[in-house]
């Protein structure tokens, strides 16, 4: 008898050291796999991110990509993070890493479950109930890339006589716009711009307001701001360079093209592409001056759109632009137009003003040029399911030698602390407390979005008749953030209580 409890225990043991070896071993050829194509991709494969013509597919000259050096620093905290919000689905993406974590997760718990005593009910009991908190981090991650002010990439304009512009940004006083006037300059200005259009929804009286403090010097003086409209209609249209106030609501089509044409604005149908209720021709036939190829917030629509649409523009002599659309969402731009008007710096702001609208309203495309930022394949917008994959290959190849060094730096930080004795007895006391880590990571989470909720609702009232998304938001992740603070006391609870209705 006495042998055979012996021999069981030598023989649990003998399998406690196995399984300790190999996930020793797992955790080490993970690491070096790291290491390997931390090396091999941007080496051997490397794709830096690059300005693009969008009609042409190639290089544009005399453009460049300014990377900051506090993300070069910081380049495996938020890198990625800044990779997923230049996404053509960033949502959708980020969601397919989430679930791809979830299960590797479970899978790695199935592996150890044998050395940590664990029943395989016990092993998926326990990934099941880490679930809302991986949710929660999550959740957490996806707001600080929304509403924080990341390093972004921005691009660097080295040619002479071309500016850069944006006919489409939304202020707060838009139902769906996060940003104030004031940030919105500051973000343009951030990104390059040299001039943009503010076109908030349905109404411009609150822009033209800005131009006036603009042109009294209240506010910053570049880039330029100009007045537009996001008129919705069949379709929304930009309407870009008014000057006097008037209310669109209730007004056909045909006759706000009128009105618009009569102030030397000019009219841009956006997004056609994401609702499609009428056909290109409509639209050509009503007397707009162009469309909208390029939309930084709906880039995962079909090649053949952008051709239809690029072939009507050259057909009808049109305009074709692209817009970021931005409405306070992240702090990357990734679509510009250019204008070629030589002394820009030395005009004054009505000056400038009037030479952005000359070459709208005249058409003349031979002065304009549309420009795209890419760092990954252009078929990655059909690869939502599989982009963890693809996106963090995407994600490598497009690293510098000095971003490279930062990953490397910090995975050496990570095994030096690994063995710290500190690091060792922290270890030891996490693992001994149930759900410790998780719980303070949720804490944290849940903190930082309820913040986020209480910041939105905040707002909300002081902007009532204009704004909807900041009560919306604010109600949404106060919810989410209060849930996240109270699941991680729940489940510590249930564990205390489970443990004393065990004992004897």
């Amino acid at each position: 008898m006495k042998s055979g409890i012996g021999d069981g225990k030598i023989n649990f043991l003998n399998s406690y050291l196995i399984v300790k070896t190999y996930r020793q071993l797992v955790r080490d050829t993970a690491v070096h796999s790291l290491v390997i194509l931390i090396f091999i991709l941007p080496l051997g494969f490397h794709q830096p991110p690059a300005i693009m013509d969008a009609l042409t597919g190639k290089v544009a000259e005399g453009f460049s990509i300014h990377v900051s050096p506090i993300r070069i620093l910081l380049e495996p905290l938020i890198g990625p993070l800044l990779f997923y919000l230049r996404a053509v689905r960033p949502i959708a993406e980020f969601a397919s890493l989430f679930v791809w974590a979830t299960v590797l997760v479970l899978a790695w718990n199935l592996f150890q479950r044998q050395s940590d005593g664990n029943s395989l009910r016990r092993t998926f009991f326990t990934w099941f109930v880490r679930i809302p908190l991986a949710f929660g981090l999550w959740t957490a991650l996806l707001l600080l890339i929304i509403f924080v002010p990341l390093p972004s990439n921005t691009i660097v304009n080295r040619t002479a006589d071309r500016i850069l512009v944006n006919i489409h940004a939304h202020s707060y006083f838009s139902h769906d716009g996060l940003f104030s006037q004031a940030q919105q300059i500051g973000w343009h200005k951030r990104n390059g711009f040299d001039a943009f259009f503010m076109t908030d929804h349905n109404h411009h009286s609150k822009t033209l307001e800005l131009i006036e403090k603009q042109n009294r010097g209240k506010v910053s003086q570049s880039p330029a701001v100009l007045c537009g409209e996001e008129f919705s209609g069949s379709n929304h249209m930009l309407l870009l360079g008014l000057t006097h106030d008037f209310a669109s609501r209730g007004i056909a089509e045909t006759q706000l093209i009128d009105s618009v044409h009569a102030q030397g604005g000019v009219v841009i149908v956006a997004h056609w592409f994401e609702r499609r209720q009428n056909p290109i021709a409509y639209y050509v036939k009503m007397g707009t001056d162009g469309f909208e190829i390029e939309n930084q917030n709906n880039r995962g629509y079909a090649d053949s759109l952008r051709i239809a649409l690029a072939s009507a523009c050259q057909s009808n002599g049109l305009l074709m632009m692209g817009s970021c659309d931005y409405h306070g969402y992240g702090s990357a731009a990734y679509t510009w137009n250019t204008l070629t008007i030589p002394e820009w710096k030395t005009l004054s702001l009505g000056e400038k003003r009037d030479a952005v609208m000359e070459i709208l309203s005249s058409r003349k495309s031979a002065k304009t040029q549309l420009l795209i930022y890419r760092d990954r394949r252009k078929d990655s917008r059909q690869l939502v399911a599989l982009s963890p994959l693809f996106t963090w290959v995407d994600y490598f190849r497009s690293l510098s030698l000095l971003q490279v060094g930062s990953w490397l730096g910090w995975i050496g930080l990570g095994l030096w602390m690994r063995k710290m004795k500190a690091i060792i007895s922290l270890r030891r006391w996490l693992k001994k407390k149930p759900y410790r880590l998780e719980n303070l990571i949720s804490f944290i989470s849940g903190s930082w979005i309820l913040f986020i909720g209480l910041f939105n609702l905040s707002r909300a009232s002081s902007l009532e008749g204009f704004n909807e998304i900041f009560l919306e938001f604010g109600i949404t992740f106060s919810l989410l953030g209060a849930f996240f603070l109270l699941y991680p006391l729940a489940l510590m609870l249930a564990v205390r209580y489970g443990k004393r209705s065990s004992d004897p």
